[in-house]
C-alpha cells in the first residue's frame, strides 16, 4: 500500500541514492524481501543484544513525584539489565554520493512527481542555522513560503510544493518536492532556479529575515504546549548531550544575520550542482 504514493516513495528512492550503501539510505519500514525473512528467533536476537538499560530512555509526563517515578522505572530496568555493549571503536561517518545523479522513471501515477536536492550543512557548521531559515522562508509548512506563493498560488501549476532540510551530525541534505501536470514541469523548473537565484545574490533580506524568524520561533514556542514534543525533546537531549535546548536553539535562530543567510545560500541553493529524480506518468515522453 505504501508503494501506492508517489509523494511518499519518491523521497525513499532519492535518500537510497544519495546515501549509497549506508544503511541511512534503507527504508526505515524495510522491504519485502527483508521482512519476509524475519523469524522469531533473529527478532529475539535483535531483543537480546539492544533492548537493556543503557539503550533505553524513559519520558514521562504526568502529576506523578520523583521518587514514585524511579522506583517504577527501577524494577523495569531490572527486567532489562544486560551488560553495557561495547562501543565501536570509531563512528561511520555518514557520506553522500560523491556525483549529482539525474533519473526519470516512468510509474503509473497521474502527474510529474520531481525531487530536487543535494548535500546541505551538518548540524555541528556554522550554516546551517540560516539554512534552516532559508529553507523554511523558500518551501517551508507555512502557506506564505515562497514557492508556494509563487508557483502554486500566483501561476497555478503545482498540485503541491515544499522544501526541507534533514540534518545530521556530520551531513545533511535538502530537497525540493513538487507535483505537477507533466507539461507544467519546465515552466515550475525555470520559477525554482528564478526563486534560488535571488537568495544566491542576496540572500534573506532583513525585512524577509524577520518575518521567516518570527514564524519559526513562533512554531517552535507552540510546540512547547504540546507535551509530546516537549518530552521527546528531552528524552533526545539526554542521548545527546551537545543538542541544544529549545532556548539556547531558538536564540541561536534569532541571532541570525542576512550576511549569513547569503554565506549559507551561496554554499548550498545553487539547483545545477543538485541531483535529481522524476517520476513521469507511463504515457509521457
Amino acid at each position: 500500500m505504501y508503494q501506492d504514493y508517489p509523494e511518499e516513495t519518491i523521497f525513499e528512492d532519492f535518500e537510497e541514492k544519495l546515501f549509497p550503501k549506508q544503511a541511512i539510505g534503507n527504508p526505515i519500514l524495510g522491504t519485502k524481501k527483508t521482512i519476509q525473512q524475519f523469524t522469531p528467533e533473529v527478532l529475539t536476537e535483535h531483543h537480546t543484544k539492544w533492548y537493556h538499560a543503557q539503550n533505553i530512555g524513559i519520558g514521562i509526563s504526568a502529576d506523578i513525584s520523583a521518587s514514585t517515578l524511579l522506583s517504577w522505572t527501577e524494577t523495569l530496568w531490572d527486567k532489562y539489565a544486560k551488560p553495557k555493549l561495547p562501543r565501536p571503536s570509531k563512528r561511520k561517518k555518514i557520506t553522500l554520493v560523491d556525483k549529482a545523479f539525474h533519473e526519470v522513471v516512468k510509474k503509473s501515477v497521474q502527474q510529474s512527481h520531481v525531487m530536487l536536492g543535494g548535500i546541505g550543512p551538518a548540524r555541528s557548521t556554522d550554516e546551517y542555522f540560516p539554512m534552516i531559515l532559508l529553507i523554511n522562508y523558500l518551501g517551508g509548512p507555512a502557506m506564505n513560503a515562497r514557492l508556494n506563493w509563487v508557483v502554486r498560488e500566483k501561476h497555478g501549476l503545482v498540485y503541491q510544493i515544499s522544501s526541507s532540510l534533514q540534518a545530521y551530525q556530520d551531513a545533511s541534505f535538502l530537497n525540493v518536492y513538487f507535483s505537477c501536470d507533466a507539461a507544467h514541469k519546465g515552466k515550475v523548473m525555470s520559477l525554482l532556479q528564478k526563486e534560488c537565484e535571488i537568495l544566491l545574490n542576496s540572500g534573506l533580506k532583513a525585512s524577509n529575515l524577520e518575518k521567516v524568524k518570527k514564524q519559526y520561533t513562533g512554531n517552535l514556542i507552540l510546540q512547547r504546549d504540546h507535551r509530546m514534543n516537549l518530552l521527546l525533546q528531552h528524552v533526545k537531549e539526554s542521548f545527546l548531550p551537545d543538542s541544544l535546548s529549545l532556548d539556547a536553539f531558538t536564540q541561536k535562530i534569532l541571532s541570525i544575520t542576512p550576511a549569513e543567510t547569503l554565506t549559507a545560500a551561496q554554499q548550498y541553493l545553487n539547483p545545477a550542482q543538485w541531483s535529481s529524480i522524476v517520476y513521469l506518468p507511463e504515457k509521457e515522453s
